[in-house]
Protein backbone atom coordinates (compact mmCIF):
# COMPACT_ATOMS: atom_id res chain seq x y z
CA UNK A 1 0.00 0.00 0.00
CA UNK A 2 1.90 3.63 -0.80
CA UNK A 3 1.66 6.15 1.30
CA UNK A 4 0.65 8.82 -0.68
CA UNK A 5 -2.78 8.38 -2.79
CA UNK A 6 -2.39 9.47 -6.48
CA UNK A 7 1.39 10.41 -6.71
CA UNK A 8 2.88 11.38 -9.44
CA UNK A 9 6.24 12.36 -10.02
CA UNK A 10 5.56 15.04 -12.29
CA UNK A 11 2.94 16.97 -10.95
CA UNK A 12 4.04 21.14 -10.37
CA UNK A 13 4.28 20.77 -6.92
CA UNK A 14 5.82 17.71 -7.00
CA UNK A 15 8.61 19.41 -8.95
CA UNK A 16 8.26 22.86 -6.71
CA UNK A 17 9.11 20.46 -3.20
CA UNK A 18 12.28 19.13 -5.16
CA UNK A 19 13.47 22.30 -6.36
CA UNK A 20 12.99 23.31 -2.53
CA UNK A 21 14.78 20.55 -1.05
CA UNK A 22 17.64 21.07 -3.45
CA UNK A 23 17.44 25.10 -2.06
CA UNK A 24 18.14 23.75 1.38
CA UNK A 25 20.65 21.29 0.67
CA UNK A 26 23.05 24.04 -0.96
CA UNK A 27 22.61 26.66 1.53
CA UNK A 28 23.42 24.26 4.51
CA UNK A 29 26.10 23.62 1.83
CA UNK A 30 27.11 26.74 1.66
CA UNK A 31 26.86 27.45 5.40
CA UNK A 32 29.36 25.20 6.43
CA UNK A 33 31.76 26.12 3.58
CA UNK A 34 31.31 29.59 5.05
CA UNK A 35 31.95 28.35 8.45
CA UNK A 36 35.53 26.95 8.28
CA UNK A 37 36.48 29.41 5.11
CA UNK A 38 36.75 27.16 2.38
CA UNK A 39 37.96 28.11 -0.77
CA UNK A 40 34.83 27.01 -2.99
CA UNK A 41 32.41 29.28 -1.04
CA UNK A 42 31.82 31.18 -4.42
CA UNK A 43 30.68 28.54 -6.48
CA UNK A 44 28.39 27.44 -3.57
CA UNK A 45 27.03 30.73 -3.53
CA UNK A 46 26.18 30.91 -7.09
CA UNK A 47 25.17 27.58 -7.32
CA UNK A 48 22.49 28.67 -3.96
CA UNK A 49 21.23 31.69 -5.82
CA UNK A 50 20.73 29.73 -8.78
CA UNK A 51 18.48 27.29 -7.29
CA UNK A 52 16.66 30.12 -5.02
CA UNK A 53 16.04 31.36 -8.84
CA UNK A 54 14.49 28.08 -9.77
CA UNK A 55 12.07 27.93 -6.80
CA UNK A 56 10.85 31.32 -7.47
CA UNK A 57 10.26 30.23 -11.27
CA UNK A 58 8.37 27.23 -10.13
CA UNK A 59 6.60 29.17 -7.70
CA UNK A 60 5.47 31.73 -10.36
CA UNK A 61 4.25 28.89 -13.19
CA UNK A 62 2.10 27.32 -10.40
CA UNK A 63 0.19 30.51 -8.96
CA UNK A 64 0.08 31.84 -12.73
CA UNK A 65 -1.49 28.39 -13.44
CA UNK A 66 1.25 28.00 -16.26
CA UNK A 67 2.86 24.86 -16.74
CA UNK A 68 6.14 24.22 -15.34
CA UNK A 69 9.11 24.16 -18.09
CA UNK A 70 12.31 22.35 -16.80
CA UNK A 71 14.06 25.54 -15.69
CA UNK A 72 17.28 25.76 -17.71
CA UNK A 73 20.34 24.88 -16.47
CA UNK A 74 23.26 27.56 -16.23
CA UNK A 75 25.46 26.58 -19.26
CA UNK A 76 28.13 29.63 -19.63
CA UNK A 77 30.96 30.21 -16.87
CA UNK A 78 29.60 32.40 -14.77
CA UNK A 79 32.77 33.36 -13.01
CA UNK A 80 34.04 34.50 -16.34
CA UNK A 81 33.76 38.40 -16.17
CA UNK A 82 32.74 40.50 -19.50
CA UNK A 83 35.17 41.84 -21.27
CA UNK A 84 36.45 45.62 -20.39
CA UNK A 85 34.36 48.10 -22.28
CA UNK A 86 37.95 49.81 -23.38
CA UNK A 87 38.49 47.00 -25.55
CA UNK A 88 35.48 47.29 -27.48
CA UNK A 89 36.22 50.99 -28.12
CA UNK A 90 39.75 50.58 -28.98
CA UNK A 91 38.11 47.94 -32.09
CA UNK A 92 35.98 50.30 -33.37
CA UNK A 93 38.58 53.28 -33.55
Amino acid sequence: MSLRKNFDSFTPQHKLQDAQNELIEAIYRFRAAEKVNAPDRISLKLEMEFLEEKVLHYRYCIYSKLPIEDYPEKSHVVNKCPPPVWIYKSKVN
